[in-house]
């Protein structure tokens, strides 16, 4: 068969162009069809795996046909990554997402990574509906714990009392499904916003490289060291900061200016009192592990996602972990306080609440 663009001796060029419109006309009203068929067959067979009465498993991995029947039921059960309306691209964004779950503290493999993989290579690239329910399920997953966290607030802090924020996860694909320009935003917009969480994130971060090197080395017990002082316990301490302040220079055993400064610097990021001298409590958060560090991370990333998204312009903040109250007023700290706090006996409560008056020097009677 001759190609459409192939001139053929005797035809005028008006039946030569006839004949190439023809051609494309032939490959759209071909195309289309073959799409709707697959994207049919698809639909009837994730119809058929939620209707399963024995529950869902594919590759391994088990899925909740409830939470997926709740996404696909007012779809008609049509599939959400397939060719049409840029489905591989949102499940190229999703999978980057899946990825990178790690930096948020959370665990890529809670979200069948390894079963969408081998579902994809299996298929040579085509879709089928145990991938298009393997995909929903990975973001309706990554989005609740991303978004609210992993575990519903105060289910292992009983102190907790701020309720959770709603948040719809099968609504909001719904919503990126409709919307396909909008579903690199939506990956976006799940994470906290807060500047704190993203130092957090940072903080992750860098410890766990700090734990990849083999942790850092500790300081051994002794008396106060203070500016000014010659030990050989100054160079341990220049070895423990230096493993996460790039500013420490390591060796020297005098305790210089710069020592001090870094001192203060790690004493205000640990919640103790900022005075540039290493005694007792410094030594002891010196010498806390990596690892450890990494889990306090991870428990904070998870208490961030708890909070309210949106404080408003003002507001009032106590960080009970170093006890320090701070009035913010459009993003900005325009007051600082120290504020008492409550022990392990008797934990200060997390609440969240309005704040309608001040009463400066109140009664206080025993």
């Amino acid at each position: 068969m001759r190609r459409a663009t192939e001139w053929i001796p005797g035809w005028p060029l008006r039946r030569r162009v006839t004949a190439v419109a023809a051609a494309v006309l032939c490959a759209v009203s071909v195309a289309g069809p073959v799409v709707e068929v697959v994207a049919a067959s698809t639909s009837q067979r994730i119809r058929e795996l939620l209707d399963r009465p024995d529950g869902l498993r594919i590759d391994g991995q088990s899925l909740d046909p409830r939470t997926l029947a709740r996404f696909y039921r007012p779809r008609d059960f049509a599939p959400a990554w397939d060719a049409r309306d840029g489905g591989p691209d949102r499940a190229a964004l999703l999978l980057r997402a899946l990825v990178t779950a790690e930096k948020h503290g959370l665990d890529s493999a809670r979200y069948h990574l390894d079963a969408i993989r081998g579902r994809h290579a299996s298929s040579n690239g085509g879709h089928t509906g145990e991938l298009d329910l393997l995909l929903t399920a990975a973001f309706l997953g990554y989005a609740r714990d991303v978004r609210a966290g992993r575990v519903p607030p105060g289910r292992r802090d009983p102190d907790w009392g701020i309720p959770a924020a709603p948040f719809d996860a099968a609504a909001a694909l719904a919503q990126g499904v409709r919307e396909p320009a909008r579903f690199r935003a939506l990956l976006a917009s799940l994470p906290p916003p807060a500047k704190d969480y993203g130092r957090l994130v940072e903080a992750l971060r860098r410890y766990r490289e700090v734990a990849a090197r083999s942790d850092w080395p500790l300081v051994p017990p002794g008396a106060l060291l203070r500016p000014g002082d010659d030990d050989a316990r100054v160079a341990a301490v220049r070895a423990r900061l230096a493993a996460e302040d790039d500013i420490v220079s390591r060796g020297a055993t005098h305790f210089d200016g710069r020592l001090e400064e870094a001192v203060r610097r790690f004493q205000a990021r640990h919640g103790l009192s900022a005075d540039g001298i290493v005694g007792e409590a410094t030594i002891h958060a010196l010498n806390v592990p990596a690892s450890e560090r990494i889990r306090q991370i991870t428990l904070n990333l998870e208490r961030w996602r708890w909070l309210p998204r949106d404080l408003g312009p003002r507001y009032v903040t106590v960080n009970a972990a170093d006890a320090t109250l701070r009035v913010v007023e459009d993003g900005r700290t325009v007051l600082t306080s120290r504020v008492v706090v409550g022990d392990l006996q008797h934990p200060t409560p997390v609440v969240q609440a309005r704040l309608d008056a001040v009463v400066l020097n109140p009664r206080w009677n025993l």
